[in-house]
């Protein structure tokens, strides 16, 4: 089973963390990627982009990252919709994460971004 998950903040990151390190002892074969920090890499997250790129507070620290955020939430979606996961786990970052959920599609309904 192949995991998709986004942290975007510290406590995401050690949430993620443990969801991880307790979804792999039912489903030891299952692999992780994503936007991780270092707690979720330790506990065996491949990491695509680091979640410091995420953790900004404010519209004063989104705005002027506007262009990077989209342009690394598309690189995310392509990737996935190229080979999607078997699941998706939004943490925290909600909206980033809807987005990566449903690959740009609103419509989508195959896509639960209910984010933890």
């Amino acid at each position: 089973m192949r995991i998709a998950i986004i942290a975007g903040e510290t406590s995401g990151d050690i949430l993620g963390a443990r969801l991880i390190e307790s979804l792999t002892v039912h489903y030891p074969q299952a692999t992780f990627e994503g936007i991780a920090g270092k707690e979720m890499q330790q506990a065996g997250c491949k990491t695509m982009y680091a979640m410091d790129r995420l953790s900004l507070m404010g519209f004063s620290e989104v705005l002027p990252r506007y262009l990077e955020l989209s342009e690394l939430r598309n690189r995310l979606i392509k990737g996935w919709i190229q080979n999607p996961p078997d699941v998706f786990v939004g943490i925290d970052a909600p909206d980033f994460s809807a987005a990566a959920c449903s690959g740009g599609n609103s419509k989508r309904k195959k896509c639960t971004a209910d984010v933890l």
